[in-house]
Formats: C-alpha cells, sequence, structure tokens
C-alpha cells in the first residue's frame, strides 16, 4: 500500500518551491494564489492534528464582574500559538483563539499572508493605505493628501486615521503541533 502525502505535506512542498526561490520573494502570482487557496480550502482541523471544536472546552466565565470561582474571563485566556515551519522565506503556523479572543491592529510588511479558519468564527478588519502616503495640514488637523481629495466624496465613513503606537503586549502561548510530521 502506498502512503499518501498529507495535506500539509503538499502545501508545504508547494510553498518551498514558489517562496524559497530568494530571500525576499516577490508578491505571488495569480496562479500561486489560486493554487495555494485550493489547496487551504481543503484542509480540515484533522488534517493538523486537531479534533474537531468542542463547545465544551472553551467555556467562558461570562461578563460577571463577581466571580464567586474566581476564575479568569474568558478573554483573560491566552491565544495558542503551534510552529509547523518556520523559515526566511515562509511561515506555516497555527493560532488558536479563544473565545472572544482579540489581536491588536498589525501589519505584515512585505509579506503575504494566506489564513484559513478551521473552526468557528473570525471577525478580521483589514485596511488599505491611501496613496500616496503624504502627510499635510490643514486647519491643525494631518491627513492624507489623496484622503484630501477623497473627502467630499460622500463616503467619508470609509476612511481611517491610524496612528502608530508601540506594540501592546499580547499573551501567547506556544503549543505542541501534533499533525504530520513534514518531510523537509
Amino acid at each position: 500500500m502506498a502512503n499518501k502525502t498529507s495535506k500539509i505535506q503538499t502545501i508545504y512542498d508547494f510553498c518551498k518551491k514558489m517562496f524559497s526561490l530568494t530571500t525576499i520573494p516577490p508578491p505571488p502570482s495569480s496562479h500561486v494564489v489560486q493554487k495555494l487557496s485550493s489547496l487551504l480550502d481543503s484542509v480540515t482541523p484533522a488534517d493538523v492534528g486537531l479534533k474537531e471544536e468542542n463547545v465544551d472546552d472553551d467555556r467562558g466565565y461570562g461578563l460577571s464582574l463577581l466571580n464567586p470561582f474566581n476564575r479568569a474571563p474568558r478573554w483573560a485566556q491566552p491565544i495558542t500559538y503551534l510552529d509547523i515551519h518556520e523559515s526566511d522565506t515562509f511561515t506555516m503556523c497555527i493560532f488558536s483563539f479563544p473565545t472572544s479572543a482579540v489581536i491588536p491592529l498589525h501589519d505584515h510588511p512585505g509579506m503575504t499572508v494566506f489564513s484559513k479558519l478551521l473552526y468557528g468564527s473570525l471577525h478580521v478588519k483589514a485596511y488599505d493605505w491611501v496613496e500616496p502616503p503624504q502627510v499635510v495640514q490643514s486647519n491643525g488637523s494631518e491627513y492624507s493628501q489623496a484622503t484630501k481629495e477623497a473627502i467630499g466624496d460622500g463616503k467619508e465613513e470609509e476612511y481611517a486615521w491610524l496612528a502608530e503606537i508601540e506594540a501592546p503586549n499580547v499573551q501567547m502561548r506556544p503549543g505542541i503541533y501534533a499533525g504530520p510530521s513534514l518531510l523537509e
């Protein structure tokens, strides 16, 4: 009986072939995006060594300020990070978010990120820079020159002014990847 290649091995092999050509790979072509998205679409929790979602595994303790059992509230549970593969050119990992977990707004400069939600639900907010990123002042407030041109188009609520801050401390705990081993 022939060994069947795991889905994670197939994804790893594809990423190694596509992203290990240079230390800073160019943005992937539409063909690569389509192929990798298709591979990710087929992955299930069992393919990475996870069991299906069990609602009893991630019970929160409610929003009560009076906690008679002295338990940590749901939002205090850390995010778990499972490392599958990490190299200079690509990383494969799993983030396990407890119910109601929140991570701060952040960017991935010079990276293309592919994500797959294995189970549960997730709310994502994403922003694009308004071009050109030239800041000008008017009436004591700062705004982007491009935004200046766009304001007045009736879509002002679609714009947000973001200020860079020090990265907050996000609690993450390491986990152990229990899926199939990779043949590197």
